[in-house]
């Protein structure tokens, strides 16, 4: 039985007094509410104010046919299981109203005594089989695309290496070269080289969000200003809302919160756009968003309301659920992932009405979010000088990262087995760079082979990756200590790593780690 042990809600469509009183006889053997309509217009409204399990629904009514409710109605409402009533016995009339996606099809003059009722049942459980069929099938393409996904990072973060490399040895030559007669000319390049940046960053963003399809986020934390999160959501959400939405700000001074960055800022994202495709649905209404940063007692509330048509009562305490949406083009996964982002800072996500008639989601984060971040590491050596090996495939990628190492000595090679080669050969490096996805001999099985020939060498590889894209790579990363910088990245926070990993002294081992016994 559909809703054990609960009441049936049925909105009953039918314009004839008699057929309706037979309606109502038949469902007296279920425990069913039955709400009346005479019309399709009566029962359009009472559907945007009430939620149903199921409609019956007459075939002719005053103002138009059944197949105009499914083909109107049912578009705002596709996950509504619909009955059809008819006098009419054409074949041809009940596979028209099946086509246009009835459950089923009764014909008024046949049924028996428990036809109805079981119609009514059949429909509800042969719509929720649909949904989760269709769950399921959603849950193996993204399954699938999690695999997918970590490949496309892959390869957009390769290209974005050297443009984020190439960008920075540009900006260097402009701050070094005069200015043009008028005095403007640099400082017009410097403009569009941060514009590049910017939209660089916002690939590598991207790109990370993608690898999240494929691999647990263990997250890199800082302390941010939410405000300056909320404008870079803002930033990245404009494509959605720019032009359609009149956004207001009201964004107090907080305190600074230990983040994951690019998560929260994430969840800030999927709320305007959820707030634009709310309100997308009332082409006719004004679009308002308004969002609210405020310091309370408990801690950091964001608040992004709108001037959409708000969410029912009913699906409200769905609306967090993985798969759970009502857009035709939603994954239902955006507020799931939010809330668990949130949840990881120790913070909720709550909804409600919102004063300009749409729904108001409110982010509440603690002022201690028990997350780390992670160390600024200090330069205890000379930022000069140092002798680095950088093992890559690509040599657009090998020229770039040796342009941000420029203060450096700097020797690149296409593969694993070239660079084997050279350290057997008697080259001595301080620092090794090295792309974990390789043809041939890959970056896991580079150092293992180094710990063997070169044991002092292997602690200071750092890999460089545009994402795990393979099992054992991800397998490998989660496991290894070894140093793991993701592409693309900038020379600050490679020397950062380089310097870390290097130490005060090259080529002395950490105290804390006894002599290799060779």
């Amino acid at each position: 039985m559909p809703r054990e042990n609960k009441t049936l809600r049925i909105l009953l469509v039918e314009d004839d007094d008699m057929d309706r009183a037979l309606a109502h006889r038949a469902l007296t053997r279920v425990d069913a509410s039955i709400t009346d309509a005479a019309s399709l217009a009566s029962a359009e409204a009472l559907l945007k104010r009430l939620s149903f399990d199921c409609v019956l629904l007459d075939w002719r009514l005053p103002d138009g046919s059944a197949n105009d409710f499914l083909r109107h109605v049912g578009r705002t409402f596709p996950r509504l299981p619909v009955v059809v009533l008819t006098g009419i016995t054409e074949e041809g009339l009940a596979k028209l109203v099946l086509q246009h996606g009835a459950q089923d099809y009764l014909i008024k003059n046949d049924l028996g005594q428990n036809d109805l009722v079981r119609s009514v049942q059949y429909a509800i459980e042969r719509h929720r089989a649909r949904e989760l069929t269709a769950q399921l099938d959603h849950a193996q393409r993204l399954a699938s695309s999690g695999l997918l996904a970590a490949g496309v990072a892959h390869e957009l973060n390769n290209p974005a290496l050297v443009l984020m490399a190439n960008l920075a040895a540009i900006q260097d030559a402009i701050d070094e070269a005069p200015d043009g007669d008028d005095g403007t000319t640099m400082a017009s390049l410097s403009g569009l080289v941060d514009e590049c940046t910017i939209a660089l960053e916002r690939i590598a963003s991207l790109t990370r969000q993608l690898g999240r399809f494929s691999r647990r986020s263990q997250g890199t934390y800082e302390r941010a200003a939410p405000a300056a999160l909320i404008r870079e959501a803002l930033t990245l959400a404009r494509p959605s809302t720019r032009s359609q939405a009149q956004v207001t700000l009201s964004l107090d001074d907080t305190a600074e919160i230990v983040v994951d960055r690019t998560a929260l800022v994430g969840v800030f994202i999927n709320l305007l756009v959820n707030a634009q495709q709310a309100m997308d649905t009332q082409p006719d209404q004004p679009k308002e968003i308004q969002i609210q940063l405020e310091q309370r007692d408990a801690g950091i509330a964001v608040t992004v309301e709108d001037s959409g048509p708000g969410v029912a009562p009913e699906d409200a305490e769905r609306l967090f659920e993985p798969f759970f949406t009502r857009t035709s083009n939603g994954t239902g996964l955006g507020l799931a992932i939010s809330k668990e982002i949130v949840a990881a800072h120790r913070g909720r996500i709550e909804l409600r009405a919102s004063s300009l008639g749409g729904a108001a989601f409110t982010v509440m984060l603690p002022l201690e979010t028990g997350l780390i971040p992670a160390p600024k590491p200090e330069l205890d050596r000379p930022s000069e000088g140092l002798e680095i090996l950088v093992i890559d495939d690509e040599l657009a990628v090998r020229k770039g990262i040796a342009r941000m190492l420029n203060a450096h000595r700097v020797r690149t090679e296409p593969g694993a087995q070239e660079a084997l080669d050279a350290i057997d050969g008697g080259y001595a490096p301080d620092v090794i760079l090295c792309d974990l996805i390789m043809p041939g001999i890959s970056g896991a099985e580079f150092v293992k082979l180094l710990s063997h020939q070169a044991p002092k060498l292997a602690p200071r590889t750092i890999f460089i990756t545009g994402g795990a894209s393979t099992p054992e790579a991800r397998v490998f990363i989660e496991r290894s200590s070894v140093e793991v910088l993701r592409k693309p990245f900038t020379a600050s926070e490679l020397l950062a790593v380089v310097a870390r990993v290097v130490g005060p002294e090259p080529g002395s081992a950490p105290e804390d780690v006894a002599p290799d016994d060779g």
